[in-house]
């Protein structure tokens, strides 16, 4: 690296990664040698993906079939509930 009619040389000693900080100093020159998102650095940083078992993908599904039966059912009872007590299906056995 040429500053001002200095030369000097680069080592793994003067390398900062992403996210690390300088201290202690008054000043800084730096120089970008590679970027982007295939750097290995960018590629570690990515967030984990979940992994699920198919044990618990089938709890997961059991659980939902579960919720939507209830909601239908709660549907179903409390339309025919309404029915009942306005009189339009008359349980009485008179004809």
């Amino acid at each position: 690296m040429k500053l001002k009619d200095n030369s000097y040389s680069l080592e793994c000693e003067n390398l900062l990664l992403r996210g690390m900080s300088v201290k202690n100093t008054d000043n800084c020159y730096g120089l970008v040698v590679f970027t982007g998102h295939e750097t290995k650095v960018m590629k570690n940083s990515e967030e984990a993906k979940y992994k699920l078992s198919r044990l618990e993908i089938a709890a997961n599904k059991t659980i939902l079939m579960i919720f939507v039966i209830q909601i239908l059912m709660a549907l179903f009872f409390g339309i025919l509930s309404y029915f009942v007590r306005k009189g339009t299906w008359d349980y009485s056995g008179s004809a």
